[in-house]
């Protein structure tokens, strides 16, 4: 044990022998009087009203329970939904361009395209990932974005990708029938290894937990220092998100499909 732990537990030593010898000394006074104040207790005491108090208090003690729990779930169902809307980043990182939903299969099932603007100007960023929401359970849901070879005529750049983290993303490859700026390859094309959020609500606060992986490899030309930057600032970015509800600030919606 250190000396900084040694003087904390003495001090603590001495203030419990204070306590000792406190009790020890109005032991004597408050036995003597104890009879004494029984009898006016029991004198002005009202078991009716007593009751009638205990059971206002339970009432409002539940009322400020149910409100903290609507607002709970409220700022849960919130998250949720920022995430999901392919827009949603817009509240939170500002090199987001835009995102919106190329192709739904249901409405927890989607192709996303997100747009980013890098630390070069000329080399603005995009990817197409598969999305899907996915509710484990009441306090619990999970958002993921993977990347497969989709084909949305980019450029003329066509080195095979393999997704190394979701192997069954491999087979698919759906069309999406893409902007001139993709086709033209005015963006830079990267991909969505994986990409994560877990929303789960808590007793006092709404937990987020973000995984990403991305692969900056397969744009021709983009230096290193740069990809590792990208990366980077993906992950400081979604620090953000925990500002946007401390400031209960509005948040903005989106169509979900570009129309």
């Amino acid at each position: 044990m250190n000396k900084g732990y040694i003087k904390i537990t003495l001090a603590l030593l001495s203030i419990v022998g204070c306590m000792q010898n406190i009790a020890f000394a109005s032991e004597t006074a408050a036995t003597t009087n104890s009879s004494n104040d029984d009898d006016k207790y029991q004198a002005y005491f009202d078991p009716v009203a007593a009751k009638k108090h205990l059971e206002a208090k339970h009432a409002k003690e539940a009322k400020q329970g149910a409100d903290i729990m609507t607002e709970a779930l409220s700022l849960y169902a919130d998250v949720v939904n920022l995430l999901w809307n392919p827009n949603g980043a817009k509240d939170f990182d500002d090199t987001f361009i835009e995102g919106y939903f190329p192709k739904v299969y249901n409405e927890n099932l989607a192709v996303v395209q997100h747009r980013y603007a890098s630390s070069v100007k000329s080399w603005p960023l995009f990817y197409h990932a598969l999305a899907n929401k996915v509710e484990l359970s009441e306090k619990k849901t999970v958002i993921l974005l993977v990347s497969s070879n989709i084909e949305d005529s980019y450029y003329h750049f066509n080195k095979e990708y393999i997704n190394p983290i979701v192997k069954s993303a491999n087979s698919f490859r759906p069309y999406i029938d893409s902007e001139d700026d993709i086709r033209g390859g005015k963006l830079i094309k990267i991909y969505a290894n994986l990409v994560g959020f877990i929303i789960e609500k808590e007793e006092d606060c709404v937990k987020i937990t973000y995984v990403s992986s991305f692969n900056l490899d397969f744009s021709p030309g983009f230096p290193d220092h740069i990809a590792r930057k990208v990366l980077a600032d993906r992950i400081l970015k979604v620090i953000n998100l925990k500002n946007i509800f401390k400031s209960d600030k509005p948040l903005s919606m989106w169509n979900f499909q570009k129309k």
